[in-house]
């Protein structure tokens, strides 16, 4: 009853067309869902973890973090060796503690070739009701998940199906952008019918906003992903115990938080693909303030900086260069409750871009290289500029830190 009832449900029409819908099959890795997959063996201490999809006759890993050769190339296994397919009822966790002793998987290859004994799996299941997999992690050995594994392993899995809904959006963009081109053959044909072409023309500004709309919350939930993230690496920071480990969450959350605060900027903005650097970089430094719990009387922040709307890809890196430098500074440069001065600048000149950052901190001892320093905020900022941006940086540390930074803001172009 139990092979029958699974036959039925893996070979069902309406969830393989499902599946065939998100166009992840046979599609190269993604850094979206390895990281996602990263974090998961991270958080619950599990040497693999897949992003499985399951079709008529093998599982698919979309992702796998830690699985032997030679599965980790083919990233692919017949269903004889598949846990996940029997992972197939909606808000049910499948949890496995030892699969030798499971009268259901203890004969499964797997177990053997894969190195599968103990495996926790959460269903991938659409807005319409259907399973298209598992995401999972999987241990070596005996074990019992707790149930704080199981809440990480769901919150990980709806950041999962968040990247699996954005691809089908994305592709029904695709579609619109055909049907817009439709549009416009169909105008062009009927330019000599003044009613058709005009209702050609409401046809094709439909399809624009539509357009736009779906740019819009493809921004609108990459920003609501990104905080996901960030809400279990601060919950992970909770159960740290360790100072230094809790400090290097909260400095990727931060990052993490700049990201995202760019995406809600293009989500409100009226042009898809740049922001007002002036208003970017003010609310970023406005947020780290009050993370930092800093006020207006400890630090006094002046800026000087041009109405510039920049491209995303400029304007993230920049606000990661500003987070690494503010950071910096309100953790080393005021120790004793000093008050201090930060002034922060962004001009155009001789078709550059010139960030400039100053602090009148303690500074770092005279004759001090910066780029030799172990911090890991300070090579970011050298990796980004000269890597990402293709730029310079200079440095001053007399009376304070003073940064002066250029590059291009034509090093990427316009994609939407």
């Amino acid at each position: 009853m139990e092979n029958q009832d699974l036959a039925t449900h893996v070979h069902d029409p309406a969830r393989l067309a499902a599946l065939k819908a998100v166009a992840l099959l046979d599609s190269p890795t993604e850094e979206a869902f390895d990281r996602l997959s990263r974090l998961a063996t991270r958080f619950v201490h599990a040497p693999v973890s897949l992003v499985t999809l399951i079709d008529a006759n093998r599982q698919y890993f979309k992702s796998c973090i830690g699985l032997p050769e030679p599965w980790q190339s083919s990233r692919e296994t017949p269903l004889s060796h598949s846990f996940c397919q029997h992972n197939r009822i909606v808000g049910r966790p499948l949890v496995i503690e030892d699969a030798r002793k499971h009268p259901i998987f203890k004969e499964n290859p797997a177990i053997w070739d894969l190195r599968v004994i103990a495996y926790l799996g959460i269903p991938l299941v659409t807005s319409d009701g259907y399973v298209l997999g598992s995401f999972c992690v999987i241990d070596s050995k005996p074990r019992k998940w707790s149930d704080e594994d199981i809440s990480i392993m769901q919150d990980l899995t709806a950041a999962v199906m968040t990247e699996i809904h954005l691809r089908t959006e994305i592709a029904a963009r695709n579609k619109a952008e055909g049907e817009r081109k439709e549009c416009a053959d169909t105008n062009n044909r009927l330019h000599s019918e003044i009613d058709a072409r005009v209702s050609a023309e409401e046809k094709l500004k439909s399809t624009l906003i539509e357009k736009e709309t779906l740019i819009q919350e493809i921004y609108h939930r990459t920003k609501n992903n990104m905080q996901v993230i960030a809400n279990i690496l601060e919950l992970q920071a909770e159960f740290a115990g360790n100072a230094q480990v809790n400090r290097t969450i909260q400095e990727s959350v931060s990052r993490i938080n700049t990201m995202a605060l760019a995406h809600e900027k293009l989500y409100t903005s009226k042009d898809l693909s740049r922001i007002n650097l002036n208003e970017y970089i003010r609310n970023l430094v406005k947020q780290m303030l009050v993370t930092h719990k800093k006020s207006s009387e400890h630090i006094i922040v002046t800026f000087d900086i041009e109405e510039i709307c920049a491209l995303i890809d400029v304007a993230i890196p920049c606000g990661l260069i500003i987070n690494e430098l503010l950071s910096n500074t309100l953790n080393h440069a005021f120790p004793y409750e000093l008050k201090g001065k930060i002034a922060i600048g962004v001009k155009r000149l001789d078709n550059k871009l010139w960030l400039t950052y100053f602090d009148n901190g303690v500074g770092l001892p005279k004759g001090t290289d910066i780029l030799q320093q172990s911090r890991l905020g300070v090579k970011l900022i050298y990796q980004i500029v000269e890597h990402q941006l293709h730029g310079s940086i200079e440095t001053e540390t007399d009376h304070g830190l003073r940064w002066y930074i250029q590059f291009s803001p034509d090093v990427y172009q316009e994609r939407v």
